[in-house]
């Protein structure tokens, strides 16, 4: 067993450990899978950088293929870059979410701070804290979008766009976890976006 493979495992841990590993192939990719299953876990799918895909089974069970499928696909996407680069993306990742958490938890200090000084300008105090943390935010927030994005269409152009528009349509009629509906919003670009990008580039080619 390679180092990758333990990397793969110690993730897998954390949500009961692999009940399975397979080597998948869907459309032109391949890539040895992980297999939990935690219902607790509200993530169907997760690349591990530089390592192997991990699937929830208890998010994919009693769902059509093509949701398994895509999914793969999609983890499979972050893994089309170089290695230097998954290390650029998985960083920007991290701060990412590390700033998005430390903002939220200063916030309302920062603003206690901005309105409590001796000012006539306390609209433009408080206006300086969204605006500060937004430009400390945006560089990560575009890598993460660059990287989600990418994989999205990744998953898309294997799939089909049809396809797609169904697994959104399954999306959208399933209730998700606060928490996951945050994540969502903040990790991935919109929708609408990724299907520009995605009919820009195949009107392109």
């Amino acid at each position: 067993m390679d180092l990758l493979h333990y990397g793969a495992v110690l993730m897998a841990h954390f949500h009961g450990g692999v009940v399975e590993r397979e080597n998948i192939t869907v459309e032109d990719t391949s890539a040895p899978v992980y297999y939990v299953y935690d219902e607790s876990w509200s993530t169907a799918g997760q690349g591990v950088a530089f390592s192997h895909i991990i699937i929830n089974r208890a998010q994919v069970e009693d769902r059509p293929d093509f949701i398994h499928d895509f999914i793969f696909l999609h983890e499979a996407g972050h893994k089309q870059w170089s290695w230097p680069l998954q290390w650029f993306f998985t960083v920007g990742q991290f701060s990412y979410l590390s700033l998005m958490i430390a903002s939220l938890i200063a916030l309302p200090s920062l603003v206690f701070r901005a309105i409590s000084i001796d000012s006539g300008s306390n609209v433009i105090n408080l206006l300086t804290v969204p605006v500060s943390l937004g430009i400390i935010l945006i560089i990560p927030l575009l890598i993460t979008w660059f990287d989600e994005g990418y994989a999205e269409i990744h998953a898309i152009s294997q799939i089909g766009l049809s396809t797609y528009l169904e697994i959104q349509n399954i999306r959208q009629s399933k209730s998700y976890p606060l928490f996951s509906r945050i994540r969502s919003v903040v990790m991935y670009p919109p929708t609408s976006l990724i299907l520009a990008i995605f009919r820009y580039r195949s009107d392109e080619s």
